[in-house]
């Protein structure tokens, strides 16, 4: 089914799956589903007009994220108990995105600004793989993950603490890389295991 709201939904509880559209325009405070959004679920807070008015304060998905999310402003947290195969957009700040399982190859993280420098993620922890697409044209502070990464992580600020617990796998790529050079930075990258991938900075590796 279809749920829109013409200005703000403050709080949605689905007690099992999400497989429809929820449209509204202002933040939503609370939204948690109950098992999965399923890959023609659609959740989308978009306001076209001041797009940093349209946000998700909290949004909680117990099972697995196969569907779409869509923010013209701010996912300030994001909680997923399984696996990421769907596409999460934004254009502000995730303050954190906490994945339990793997970002699957299918999976895409964007938070990414036409200002670069608005959006940024400070805190992505991926408990599993990451194997899917990680986008941010500002600043992504923090990112861990479980076992291995053999996707895409791109950025253009510093990151400040990256550890991939198993490999970095011979696809599996991270860029941190700013038209301005020094902008581009890692200050701590730890790798468990194997760096078989690409790492690139146009600053500065510190550690």
């Amino acid at each position: 089914g279809t749920v829109t709201v013409q200005q703000a939904l403050s709080n949605l509880s689905v007690g099992h799956d999400l497989s429809g559209t929820v449209t509204e325009t202002g933040t939503i405070q609370q939204l948690t589903i109950g098992h999965d959004l399923t890959p023609t679920g659609l959740v989308q807070a978009i306001n076209s007009t001041n797009p940093t008015l349209a946000n998700i304060v909290n949004m909680s998905v117990v099972g697995n994220l196969a569907g779409t999310v869509t923010v013209s402003g701010a996912i300030t947290t994001l909680t997923v108990d399984v696996d990421d195969s769907g596409l999460v957009s934004e254009t502000g700040t995730i303050n954190l995105l906490s994945i339990t399982g793997s970002l699957t190859p299918t999976g895409v993280i964007k938070a990414v600004n036409a200002s670069p420098t608005l959006g940024n993620i400070n805190t992505l922890a991926i408990g599993g793989d990451l194997a899917g697409t990680v986008t941010v044209s500002g600043t992504l502070t923090t990112l861990t993950v479980g076992i291995d990464d053999s996707g895409s992580v791109t950025e253009s600020g510093t990151i400040n603490l990256l550890i991939i617990t198993g490999s970095l796998t011979q696809t599996g790529t991270i860029k941190a890389v700013n038209a301005t050079p020094t902008l581009g930075n890692i200050n701590t990258l730890n790798i468990g295991d194997d760096l078989l991938g690409s790492v690139l900075v146009s600053g500065t590796l510190t550690t």
